[in-house]
């Protein structure tokens, strides 16, 4: 997804003010994302699924796609793990 598709469409839903938009412009030009990149399909659903749900189910996806290449990577077995800080 380009930048100004974004953009475009968290102004077309509705649910953001003047400065949230421009919130959202400078954080997008100032953190590094590309001019194509990944948003997650709950951002991205008209009207966007702005939910705990989907926030978890995103979070999950990343934190456990993460370990698991850590743990093949290191060939550490996850039942090993007590705890993660």
């Amino acid at each position: 997804v380009t930048r100004d598709y974004f953009m475009s469409h968290s102004r077309d839903s509705g649910l953001f003010d003047d400065n949230i938009l421009e919130f959202q412009r400078k954080i997008l030009e100032r953190s590094g994302i590309g001019e194509h990149s990944y948003f997650p399909g709950a951002i991205l659903a008209s009207p966007p699924r702005l939910t705990m749900k989907e926030a978890r189910a995103e979070a999950e996806m990343v934190m456990f796609g993460a370990l698991d290449e850590l743990f093949e990577k290191s060939r550490v077995r996850p039942k090993d793990i007590g705890i993660l800080v």
